[in-house]
């Protein structure tokens, strides 16, 4: 029993000066302001809160914006030059398209009125 004894004191010896729990070297102090101020900068609710907040107002714009009609434009012009009988040509393509949702029951004003 008593080298039991001796076995353990012995392994205890030996890790003792290997093993610190939680030894500070630096020691390092903050204040109140600074403990409130690194908790609000790290905290992950209050990051999520500002990220869904920021989610909700694009959404919000999103669905204002497409109640609004589209409108698209388009142009393309071109020269050709033929060798064979000296023929010279322009041609042009122009286009504008708009396009409206007239109904879709009410998904727009539904949409934004929620965000």
């Amino acid at each position: 029993m008593k080298k039991y004894f001796v076995i353990a004191g012995l392994i205890l010896l030996t890790f003792s000066n290997i093993v610190y729990a939680q030894e500070n070297t630096g020691k390092l102090t903050l204040t109140l302001e600074e403990c409130l101020h690194y908790a609000e900068t790290h905290n992950f609710s209050l990051q999520s809160v500002v990220i869904d907040d920021y989610i909700a107002d694009v959404n919000y714009r999103q669905a204002k914006e497409n109640i609004a009609p589209s409108v698209s434009a388009s142009a393309s012009q071109g020269f050709n030059f033929g060798n064979y009988e000296k023929s010279v040509g322009w041609n042009g393509n122009y286009g504008i398209n708009a396009g409206m949702t007239l109904f879709n029951g009410l998904m727009p004003t539904k949409s934004s009125r929620a965000s």
